[in-house]
């Protein structure tokens, strides 16, 4: 299951030393105060030369989006541990921090293609898949399934939101993070006995190809309660999909 990192277009140097002060000031002025002005001045060229390095704002709002998922996903693949697994605790506070980290950064990646054209289409949009599908490799390798994953990431994109956006305090955060774990923790661990039981547990799988866009399906089955000691429940081993961002 294991991925590589996605390839990003080669840069030049200066364009490195764009990004990296677009990202400061996008977390000290908020996206919509940052303008290609104020960025042209603090880089310390005039704004002209800063169109040969990125065709406009929206542009660079996919490169720090790209970049800011790139981010997260190298911090959340660095908590595998010595026997090659992750721990769901471990990513999800790991996903917390770089939240809380950099806020409007979040904010900026987690509004995705809706608010950003250059993602929508092409080759900007590829490479966004290939990177949220990177990202959720560690997640993926050890949910029970596909729907509960989509449910722990919809739960933390949640609490998250609320978090940066000042809803919650920092210990009454970490509280709702803590009842978060302890929901899904049960049901990971039972993924992880019957994957002991049964090394060669391949089961099928999808991929989302587009997690931007969202799809209606009706409801064929109703849901039933998960014991998590009924490894039976354990029906598909999860893939590395695309990271549904919004």
């Amino acid at each position: 299951m294991n991925i590589e990192p996605p390839t990003l277009p080669k840069r030049s140097r200066r364009a490195e030393q764009i990004i990296a002060v677009a990202r400061e000031l996008t977390e000290e002025l908020g996206w919509d105060n940052l303008t290609m002005r104020i960025l042209a001045d603090s880089v310390g060229i005039k704004a002209p030369s800063l169109y040969k390095h990125t065709a406009n704002k929206d542009e660079l709002r996919a490169l720090l989006t790209i970049d800011s998922l790139l981010n997260v996903g190298y911090a959340m693949w660095a908590t595998e541990h010595e026997d090659g697994t992750y721990r769901l605790r471990d990513l999800l506070l790991t996903f917390r921090q770089a939240a809380i980290t950099h806020p409007e950064l979040y904010r900026l990646v987690m509004t995705g293609s809706y608010s950003c054209e250059a993602l929508q289409y092409g080759e900007w949009r590829q490479l966004l898949n290939d990177t949220s599908r990177w990202l959720n490799v560690p997640l993926s390798k050890i949910a029970p399934n596909r729907e509960t994953a989509y449910s722990v990431w919809a739960a933390a994109y949640g609490i998250a939101t609320l978090e940066t956006n000042g809803s919650l305090s920092g210990p009454e955060a970490m509280k709702v993070w803590d009842n978060l774990i302890a929901i899904y923790e049960p049901h990971f661990a039972a993924a992880a006995r019957a994957r002991v039981e049964n090394p060669n547990f391949t089961g099928d799988y999808e991929t989302v190809i587009n997690p931007l866009e969202v799809s209606v399906r009706p409801v064929l089955d109703a849901p039933r309660p998960i014991n998590p000691d009924d490894n039976s429940m354990i029906v598909r081993n999860s893939s590395p999909f695309a990271l549904p961002i919004i």
